[in-house]
């Protein structure tokens, strides 16, 4: 949907408790600009900002851009892709089920670890489960900003085992969390959602190192691809 702002007049906040939806109200606020055929600055990032705002937690996101037209500027209001936000809430969603078991087996592991080398990798499995929380988290304030419910289903998780098993079981956890992001980073690339891809690349770097971790832990020599 694209919505043409037509008029300027009084502000946001005002037309909006008159009525007006966010982005009704924006377009009137914002196209004030083109005096003298000169591109106004900084309209766009305001829109922009405003409409951020949301009405709700399933309102619609809006982006706003200049566009140039015969005696000055204006803004132009376009939704954002319902049905690819939708893919990408669904993508985020499966990571964060991941993420939570990924916290539940790796806090059993610190739990009930034992042996002469156990010390030293508990406090490996702790320190990994923290990273594993911060992901959980930035995936659940995405998930709610695109208009979701982040969820609160756990995918399976492995118990059991010596502690060699243990670090074993881990480096799969990894090994599968960076196939599920690399292909979350692709549909992200696909609905045009740079922030989502970003975030999810940061993640993604985050897991390597996990990996690399348990395989240095194994004493695993990777062979060049």
């Amino acid at each position: 949907m694209t919505i043409g702002c037509t008029a300027a007049g009084r502000g946001a906040g005002e037309l909006v408790r008159e009525g007006w939806t966010k982005a009704e109200a924006g377009c009137r606020v914002w196209h004030f600009a083109g005096i003298g055929g000169k591109k106004p600055r900084g309209t766009a990032r305001r829109a922009n900002a405003f409409l951020r705002g949301g009405e709700s937690a399933s309102a619609p996101r809006f982006t706003a851009s200049l566009q140039e037209e015969e005696g000055g500027w204006r803004n132009v209001y376009r939704e954002v892709d319902p049905l690819g936000k939708q893919r990408i809430i669904e993508a985020l969603n499966e990571d964060i089920s991941y993420e939570l078991g990924a916290i539940m087996q790796y806090l059993w592991h610190h739990f009930t670890a034992e042996g002469m080398e156990s010390p030293a990798i508990i406090e490996l499995f702790k320190e990994t489960s923290l990273d594993e929380m911060k992901h959980l988290a930035m995936l659940a304030e995405r998930v709610v900003y695109l208009g979701g419910e982040p969820t609160a289903k756990i995918a399976p998780f492995k118990q059991g085992g010596d502690l060699k098993q243990m670090v074993r079981d881990d480096l799969e956890g990894e090994e599968t969390a960076i196939r599920l992001y690399r292909e979350h980073i692709r549909i992200c690339e696909e609905e045009g959602d740079p922030v989502t891809r970003l975030m999810l690349e940061k993640i993604l770097s985050d897991e390597e190192k996990h990996a690399d971790r348990w395989e240095t832990v194994l004493a695993i020599r990777k062979k060049p691809s």
